[in-house]
């Protein structure tokens, strides 16, 4: 695990909110101050792991713990 200084821990989420080159741009990953795309069979050279974005497993997840607490939601 990597440990940043807080300015440096900050930088990437106020790069993402106030960069113009990321006006209308959602739905993406960003590490150190860039977009990134999966890690290469999560290899950890950076990027994120292509199995936190499936969404089967959301679905399945999401049932699971509508079932677990008896409620059900609507999204």
């Amino acid at each position: 695990m990597v440990f940043k200084e807080i300015p440096a821990g900050a930088a990437t989420s106020v790069w993402m909110a106030t960069s113009p080159d990321l006006e209308g741009v959602g739905g993406q990953y960003a590490q150190d101050c860039g977009l990134v795309e999966p890690d290469a069979a999560d290899a950890g050279t950076g990027g994120w792991a292509k199995w936190a974005q499936g969404t089967d497993d959301a679905r399945r997840l999401w049932s699971m713990s509508e079932e677990m607490l008896g409620e059900t939601f609507d999204v």
